[in-house]
């Protein structure tokens, strides 16, 4: 289980097989950072790393050193990340064992959100439950999973990652 998450906090992480939410809030202040915590997920259950790049918002340093890179490239770049980690088979098994993810209760200061999230997972014939919190910045008109704390990539995403994932929880 370990492996599992080390191999988590290496790269960005959550998706959306039976994706719901739990809100009938219809203020689009708390919509908006939702669907994009939700869209979030789903990216990642599908490692849509093209995807990905579109909704990461890095500190001035990172996107300074990333001009230049199309969306294709971050998503080689992802992809050569996770199969160097040697972790592959156990990205795709998480993943696909990924259910019930949802967002929740959404809290808004100024510029920042935080959205609620959990999700299922089965490993091993076992199943834990999931609850963290996606930490999103508002850039313009759109919420982005903030990753602008930290000018290295690595600390930004596996703090952000346990984040938005959480601990795990057997489920009995």
């Amino acid at each position: 289980m370990s492996k599992v998450f080390s191999v988590l906090l290496l790269m960005v992480l959550v998706g959306g097989a039976q994706a719901q939410t739990h809100s009938s809030v219809a203020n689009p202040a708390v919509v908006e950072p939702k669907a994009q915590a939700l869209k979030l997920y789903q990216i990642i259950q599908k490692q849509d790393w093209e995807g990905m790049y579109y909704v990461i918002q890095f500190s001035p340093k990172i996107q300074s050193d990333l001009k230049g890179v199309t969306a294709e490239l971050f998503a080689e770049g992802v992809r050569k990340g996770i199969k160097d980690s040697n972790g592959e088979q156990t990205i795709n098994s998480l993943f696909s064992g990924m259910t019930d993810i949802a967002v929740g209760e959404v809290s808004i200061d100024g510029n920042k959100a935080d959205v609620t999230t959990s999700s299922k997972v089965v490993l091993n014939g076992k199943t834990f439950a999931f609850n963290g919190v996606a930490h999103m910045i508002k850039v313009g008109s759109v919420w982005k999973w903030d990753l602008t704390f930290s000018d290295d990539v690595n600390a930004a995403t596996s703090q952000q990652t346990q984040a938005l994932i959480g601990a795990p929880t057997l489920k009995p």
